[in-house]
């Protein structure tokens, strides 16, 4: 089954961006025929294939980086993973909707939910694209796609029975196996995926517009190749460097080391709630290496959250809650005395929130609308300003969507809310952990915008949300006799 299952999602990562290379209109066609595929002969596949095809695809575009032509091609076939998780979503949809009358209450009132969270994403994005449409549909993508996937997870977990403790532990090994042989053997693996490649391509605008000479110059350091990119003090703090050697930042399989921090912290917190803590051992020394302080401090309020359930349960909501607003005001006044470029984009947030409470639509802010080359961030931190919401993805949605904005972090919270229900109503270790891993996310998201925004991070913890919350409200509604919620798409 194992084999299979490889096979399948090695395809639906693959395909897509060969057939755009042999003719661009075919990568496309191949999207849609393999959704079309999974959503008739497979559907139970789709949740783990998914979280395959956004962890490894960037693995095989990077393998088949030297017949790209240019660095426009080399955008356009990553965006695959997003092409195909959006048609199979759109199936999902249709398949919940169809069968709405049968669905349980609850389903139906977080399947009702997530549309208008999606709407109001895509509301935004109408007014963001009369300024510039490309951005504002990169930002729609980052900010629906959670929100697809949670509602894919809770059809799944609901209608298909698809259990997560079915594939976790499978998928988690494979992405540990990548960062382990990425740790121990660089250049075995470099040359097999043609990392070095796939990572020069990546800095190239940085690179090209001066900004990351000025940044290593400004640091003292000499950069020599594309390797000395990944160079980082530990944790990236330079109070470190005096400590211990420069470390060579893990990219893991999709390429990204924050966002693949954050999958594995993700994965092996939830895979510890299910009674197998060796997973999140075995995660330790590789988000050490990776150096994401955003992703340890997320799994250890993670953490903190899941026993405070297990330990004081009348307790627990409340006492986790002040932890996280302690955590939250201490980075924030911490990062205000330092200037902190994070902290700094999100007063700059706050700044336009103020000025203009209804947003100025998606795209016309964040890290992924301002060309690198525009961002001075020595003079910000000599001025103690950012001008503009950046880094921070509370910061990003308060200055796109405004109020907006803060209903879509409303409806994360309700979804949260919802898991530690079922839980306390005999749901199980699922549910908890997804609980009170999303508010954890969530206030990570006031200082960087890969929390929220990257598909490996919030993304793949709503995808398990919606399982894990799918299934308690099926073995509810099993409970309560009411028929069963299934079919087929």
């Amino acid at each position: 089954m194992l084999c299979v299952f490889l096979a399948v999602a090695s395809l639906a990562a693959a395909l897509p961006v060969a057939g755009h290379l042999a003719f661009p209109a075919l990568g496309p066609v191949m999207s849609l025929a393999l959704a079309l595929c999974l959503l008739q002969g497979g559907p139970g596949m789709v949740p783990p294939l998914l979280l395959f095809v956004f962890a490894f695809q960037n693995s095989f575009v990077a393998m088949l980086l030297p017949l790209l032509p240019d660095r426009e091609e080399f955008d356009t076939v990553r965006g695959y993973s997003f092409l195909t998780a959006a048609l199979l979503w759109a199936g999902f949809a249709a398949f919940h909707l169809r069968g709405c009358a049968g669905a349980p209450p609850l389903a139906r009132r977080l399947m009702a939910l997530s549309f208008a969270m999606i709407a109001a994403a895509g509301g935004y994005c109408v007014l963001g694209a009369i300024a510039d449409p490309r951005a504002a549909l990169v930002y729609l993508r980052n900010i629906a796609l959670p929100v697809m996937l949670f509602q894919i997870g809770l059809v799944a977990g609901a209608r298909l029975a698809v259990p997560p403790k079915r594939f976790l532990p499978a998928l988690t090994l494979m992405v540990l196996a990548f960062g382990y042989a990425e740790l121990l053997a660089y250049d075995a693996l470099a040359a097999l995926v043609n990392a070095d490649g796939y990572i020069a391509l990546r800095f190239r605008r940085m690179i090209d517009s001066g900004l990351w000479l000025k940044a290593v110059e400004a640091g003292g350091r000499v950069l020599r190749d594309e390797r000395d990119m990944l160079l980082i003090n530990p944790f990236n703090v330079p109070w470190f460097a005096d400590f211990g050697p420069m470390l060579h930042r893990l990219n893991g399989p999709n390429f990204h080391p924050i966002s693949f921090a954050y999958l594995l912290g993700i994965l092996s917190f939830v895979l510890l709630a299910a009674g197998r803590p060796l997973y999140l051992v075995a995660t330790v020394p590789i988000l050490a290496v990776i150096g994401s302080k955003g992703a340890v401090v997320f799994v250890l309020m993670a953490l903190a959250g899941f026993w405070l359930l297990r330990r004081l349960p009348r307790l627990a909501v409340p006492t986790f809650l002040l932890l996280l607003m302690i955590y939250a005001a201490a980075a924030f006044v911490v990062g205000l005395e330092q200037r902190d470029y994070h902290v700094l984009g999100l007063v700059a947030g706050f700044e336009s929130f103020t000025a203009n409470p209804l947003g100025h639509g998606l795209g016309s802010g964040g890290n992924l609308a301002v060309d690198p080359a525009e961002r001075d961030w020595q003079r910000a931190q000599a001025l103690g300003t950012a001008g503009q919401a950046v880094e921070s993805a509370l910061g990003v949605l308060l200055h796109q969507m405004g109020i907006g904005g803060l209903a879509l972090l409303v409806g994360y919270v309700v979804i949260a809310g919802t898991a530690l229900r079922l839980h306390r109503a005999g749901g199980g270790p699922f549910v908890a952990a997804v609980g009170v891993a999303v508010p954890a996310l969530l206030v990570n998201g006031a200082f960087q915008e890969e929390a929220l925004f990257a598909p490996l991070a919030m993304g793949a913890l709503m995808l398990v949300t919606g399982l894990a919350i799918g299934r308690a409200v099926r073995q509810q509604a099993s409970r309560a006799g009411q028929p069963p919620y299934e079919g087929h798409p």
